[in-house]
């Protein structure tokens, strides 16, 4: 059996009913017994049947903890015209074997905004920033 596996971006949101990813998979075909296997660390291995298994990266810290704890998230991704959401488990492993970098990562995007960035937007960003990094530590 052939098994593909694709990095796709994601976004990792949540609320008090749980985790919500948006992808960027468009949707081929029909998830059976999917699941998202995780490590608590930076990228999560999304399994939409066994044979098509995506990498959801850069997963932000304070994600992980919620991540970890969860035993479903919602999954949310397209094809053409519809929006399609279904629910995964999610699989707790010791080590999938990626580097985490989210650090640097995170580097790369806080510099990219600066350069784009008139300075007191960016400042003001940055104060939104550590506001909201406050609030998910409540």
């Amino acid at each position: 059996m052939q098994v593909n596996l694709t990095e796709k971006n994601a976004t990792f949101l949540f609320d008090k009913e749980g985790i919500i990813i948006i992808t960027d998979i468009k949707k081929t075909d029909f998830v059976v017994m999917g699941e998202l296997i995780y490590d608590g660390k930076n990228v999560a291995i999304l399994n939409r049947n066994n044979k098509n298994f995506y990498t959801l990266k850069h997963i932000a810290p304070f994600i992980r903890e919620k991540l970890k704890h969860a035993k479903d998230v919602t999954i949310i991704e397209q094809d053409k015209d519809s929006i399609y959401s279904y629910k995964v488990s999610v699989n707790m492993k010791d080590d999938l074997g990626f580097e985490d970098d989210f650090d640097v990562f995170a580097e790369k995007v806080m510099a990219e905004l600066q350069e784009k960035m008139a300075p007191e937007q960016f400042e003001q960003f940055l104060n939104e920033s550590e506001k909201f990094a406050r609030s998910m530590e409540e």
